[in-house]
Order: C-alpha cells, then structure tokens, then sequence
C-alpha cells in the first residue's frame, strides 16, 4: 500500500505522541536512511542517467495542458544555454536561495535533512517543502510529480546515481534549462526574455533574485510581474536573498545596496499594503525556513 501524503502525516503524529523524542528522532531518520538503502528500486531509469552527459531535457508539454514530461535528446534544444551564458549574479541569487549548500553536499543536504526531521516531528506535521537541486533535476526529468513516500525514496537514489556521474555544473546547467518560471516558463532563457527582454548574461543581481523568488510556486507568485508592482512577500523574499548573496561574498556592500535601490523596467511606484500583501505576507509566515529539502506537503 502506497504511503501517501496523508497517512504520513498521521504516522508522524503517532511518533510525537508515543515515542521520547531523541528516539523519534533517530527513528525517523533512520527510517529515511533505510529507505534509500534498500527500498524503492522498481520505477527507476538509472540506466538513464549516463545519458545526461551527452544529452539533453526537451520538454513535452501535455496535450491536456495537465503534466508536462522531459525526454532526453541529443539535439541541443534552441532555447538551451550553457551555465557561462547564465550572469554570475543570476546564477548565484537562485544557488543561494535555492540550494545553499549545492557545491558542498553529495546531492542530499544531511544537515539539512535531520533538521527538517526534527521540526516536523516536534511539530507533528511535515514541513519545509523544497529539495535540493540535485534533487529537483532527478525528480523532474526522470521522476513524477506524485506525492508519496515511495516516490521520495526513488528521488533518493536517483540523485545519488547523478550525483556520482555528472559535475557540478553539469547538474546546475541541466537545472537553469528545466526549471519552471511561470505559466509556460522553462528555462533561464525564456524566463530573462519574458520578464525583463534581456538573455541570461545580462541578468542583473536583482532580476536574479526576483526569478529565484518565483521559484517555490512561480505561476502564482508571478502576480507581481502581471500587477507591475511587488508584492509584499516579493519585496522580502528578493530583500533575503540580496542579503544572503552580500553574506555569502557574491555581493560586496556597495554592490547589495545598489541592488536594493534597482527597480525593474516594469515596475510601477509601490503603494500602500494592499489584500494581495496580506495574503503573500500571511503566505511567508506559514512557509517557515529556506532550508533546501524535505519531505512536506510541497515536496512529497
């Protein structure tokens, strides 16, 4: 029987509410480790993976306008762009919010993984709703998009095959070309043109964070762009990752301040907090932590 998102949620209570917590703790992450170990071989392509080196996600959008699949091919597709065409300053806003540790963990953020175990259990629910981006090339080229245990688990070892194929930035040249940026939006490339009319290398520190901003859910999160004006949720979120560009030395101050002065060519002078603040506002409290990776309601 399939582990779904909801019957882990009810394990996980049965955990807080029975077990001591170091136990738990333990428990749950062994669990994990287990699983990777042993568990959810079938519906795997590792056989797949090699491919990646020499070939390249092209995506192929439903007919029913509901999931879109990746399929290898040796043909570059015509929007690709190879990582030196992505600006360093846009390449670095979307790491550092998306996947911090991306050029230090093995494709599964450990650290990461034991605090998100241990926030979910102290709080009976799962949380944090993100992987690594290791992790999201797996799930999105050769994975589905359900939401269960098992899928989590093949995501595991799918990464960790990838991981020990591919480059670095072999990995993150695959992940600017597949990510989604909005309705319709794959790809660094498209995503430069559609909102700002430039190509990817002369996104600015900004614009890169606006696009990393867009990223937990971009279509919906892409109504400042329809509104021409920020959101309160946009205005922090690209103010965070500013900083954590500054405190990760991809900014110096001169460089951060300037950036937060930057308006967009399509942005209209702010107004008062309206409804849509209030809603996006409410939006960032309830997801808590940029942590990159878990296995929440968002990610599972």
């Amino acid at each position: 029987m399939e582990l779904t998102q909801g019957k882990m949620f009810k394990f996980l209570k049965w955990i807080r509410d029975h077990i001591p917590l170091k136990v738990g703790i333990f428990f749950l992450f062994g669990l994990f480790l287990a699983g990777v170990v042993i568990g959810s071989w079938f519906q795997l392509r590792l056989d797949e993976i090699p491919l990646l080196k020499t070939h390249y996600p092209s995506i192929q959008f439903s007919l029913e306008g509901d999931v879109n699949t990746w399929v290898l091919q040796k043909k570059r597709p015509t929007n690709w762009v190879s990582l030196g065409e992505v600006s360093p300053a846009a390449r670095n806003a979307i790491v550092v919010s998306e996947d911090w540790a991306f050029y230090e963990h093995s494709g599964i953020d450990i650290e990461q993984l034991k605090d998100a175990i241990l926030e979910s259990f102290l709080k009976g629910h799962l949380v944090r709703g993100a992987s690594t981006i290791s992790q999201q090339v797996a799930r999105n080229v050769f994975l589905s998009q359900e939401r269960t245990l098992s899928r989590k688990l093949r995501e595991f070892l799918v990464t960790m095959r990838m991981e020990s194929l591919l480059k670095k930035s072999r990995i993150l040249e695959i992940y600017f070309n597949i990510v989604q940026f909005g309705f319709g939006i794959y790809g660094i490339r498209d995503a430069a043109s559609n909102y700002f009319g430039k190509l990817p290398s002369e996104l600015t520190a900004r614009e890169g964070a606006f696009l990393a901003m867009l990223l937990p859910s971009p279509v919906r999160y892409a109504v400042s762009f329809r509104e021409k004006r920020l959101t309160q949720y946009a205005r922090q979120t690209i103010r965070s990752i500013l900083h954590k560009m500054e405190v990760a030395g991809y900014l110096d101050e001169h460089e951060y301040y300037k950036a937060l002065d930057e308006k967009f060519g399509w942005e209209q002078a702010t107004s008062l907090p309206s409804l849509m603040d209030q809603h996006f506002e409410n939006e960032l409290e309830e997801e808590s932590g940029d942590a990159p990776l878990t296995i929440d309601s968002d990610d599972i």
